[in-house]
């Protein structure tokens, strides 16, 4: 387990990148053309992803302290179609989620 903080992102590069959004209601993914400065060193590190500070730049002009997560695969020769099936998974997961919870609570 690596613990470290955010790095200084003034001292990193923004670099250009596609943003990929999974949306549970129609099963679709839709994307957007995005700049980001991503850290160079993992800050966690789990069995199957590494994972680093991101900074979205648009999303900095309205909120400078939030910070995202860039996960990458250890295997570099890991298919990318498994990072979309992670992430629906994670989004159906987080959906349910929120709908039993809504449930429990109203």
């Amino acid at each position: 387990m690596i613990n470290k903080p955010p790095p200084d992102f003034s001292e990193i590069k923004a670099e250009k990148a596609i943003k990929y959004t999974f949306d549970v209601r129609t099963g679709s993914w839709s994307q957007e053309k995005v700049q980001v400065k991503l850290a160079s060193d993992p800050f966690a590190r789990g069995g199957l992803r590494k994972a680093f500070h991101l900074l979205d730049m648009a999303l900095f002009a309205i909120d400078p302290q939030t910070t995202y997560v860039a996960k990458m695969s250890i295997d570099p020769f890991e298919d990318r179609e498994i990072y979309f099936q992670d992430a629906e998974m994670q989004m159906y997961a987080r959906g349910i989620f929120q709908m039993l919870y809504n449930k429990h609570w109203n």
